[in-house]
């Protein structure tokens, strides 16, 4: 479960070495898991809202591909949907049942920060423009490496001893250089909003940001400096991007939205905005070869229908539910301000913020954070309620 979940940022490395490196971890895991749940008899799977929205995309899913195959992209994409969704029922089950939830966050944490050292390196030594590291979009990027910065920030508070908050200050300055070299509009918006939740929530004094801001500068004025024509470059080639960026996107979001009203019931299939967008757009942008929607949500409802675009923003809101719910029931019980329960909940609600707000101009469905905020959220909650488990 840990190699799953720390590995799946790093797949641009692991497809460097071979192509099919980055399946192995995640199958590995599902096989375990079976496995165990055969073994000692045990149900396999656990109740909860999120688990049923998962489950319940699995047959949207095939049969948007059934009726789409003529798309040129509808199998190679449903087979990038389904293991999220089995990753979802085995990681809500194995999370409330056998391995504690922190470890599960420590392990995403793990991942982020590996790619926010990637993206460093790429950026100030690698003469890269804005910042790729382990994988080639820096939005992509960019969103992995801040749906960990409220973990970290959360890890900060759970911190029984001043070294350890320490050590996680600059593990979450890591991170936020990293994201900063991507350059990317959705990184800094989700960063902003958790910073915001952080301060509203009273998780975070105002004097912890204050340091980590001067921590931050102290790691990125020596990058500056260092690579100070990359930077320029960097800031030259956005400048010019922003000029076009909004009405490239607002002609995909449009796209999306049109391909949704023409197929309501299962969309256009799996990789079908891909082969569609070119048409539905009016034959603008003919030079783009792998279009995506850049907005998570419309590109869902455009692909797969609006029952999946329910069942899939349904998991969502129960996630985040989910998580408030279970911070609620362990506060009644008088839990104290660095319990751990309370602060994962919080952790992973955090979590789901930043992936929700980059979501909104990005295409995301495929990464890592979103379904494991999902089931950690899940299994949190479940755990709060004394683990129950469906029969």
């Amino acid at each position: 479960m840990v190699a799953t979940l720390a590995l799946a940022p790093l797949e641009g490395y692991l497809q460097a070495v071979d192509a099919n490196l980055g399946k192995v971890a995640p199958a590995l895991f599902l096989l375990a898991w079976v496995a165990n749940r055969m073994v000692h008899d045990r149900p396999i799977g656990a109740s909860h809202p999120v688990t049923w929205c998962a489950v319940g995309l699995l047959p949207v899913v095939l049969a948007s591909t059934a009726v789409n195959l003529d798309n040129g992209h509808a199998l190679a994409y449903a087979v990038r949907w389904l293991p999220f969704l089995l990753l979802v029922v085995a990681l809500v089950d194995v999370l409330t049942h056998d391995v504690d939830v922190w470890v599960a966050l420590y392990a995403l944490v793990a991942g982020a920060a590996a790619s926010a050292l990637g993206a460093v390196v790429s950026f100030a030594f690698l003469g890269s423009p804005r910042a790729t590291g382990p994988l080639e979009d820096p939005n992509d990027l960019a969103y992995v490496i801040t749906a960990a910065v409220p973990i970290v920030l959360l890890a900060v508070r759970k911190a029984a001893r001043p070294s350890g908050a320490l050590a996680w200050g600059a593990v979450l300055a890591l991170l936020l250089v990293g994201a900063l070299a991507t350059l990317s509009r959705g990184g800094i918006l989700a960063t902003t909003a958790v910073l915001v939740w952080a301060l509203l929530r009273g998780l975070v004094p105002a004097r912890f940001l204050a340091a980590a801001g001067a921590l931050l500068a102290a790691l990125a004025v020596p990058i500056l400096l260092l690579a100070q024509d990359v930077v320029q470059q960097a800031l030259d080639q956005k400048q010019y991007i922003a000029a076009t960026n909004v009405d490239t996107r607002l002609l995909r979001w449009q796209a999306a939205a049109r391909m949704l009203a023409d197929n309501p019931l299962l969309g256009v299939g799996p990789g079908g905005f891909r082969s569609g967008y070119v048409e539905y757009s009016g034959f603008a942008e003919l030079a783009e070869r792998t279009p995506v929607a850049h907005e998570m949500y419309l590109e869902v409802g455009a692909e797969l229908g609006a029952v999946a675009l329910l069942l899939f923003v349904g998991g969502i809101v129960a996630a985040l539910v989910a998580s408030e719910q279970a911070v609620r029931r362990r506060r009644a019980e008088g839990a104290g301000v660095r319990d751990a329960a309370v602060l994962a909940a919080l952790a992973v609600q955090g979590s789901l913020l930043a992936v929700c707000v980059s979501s909104v101009f990005l295409s995301e469905q495929y990464y890592m954070p979103l379904w494991a905020g999902l089931s950690i959220a899940a299994a949190i909650d479940l755990r709060s309620r004394g683990g129950e488990r469906s029969t």
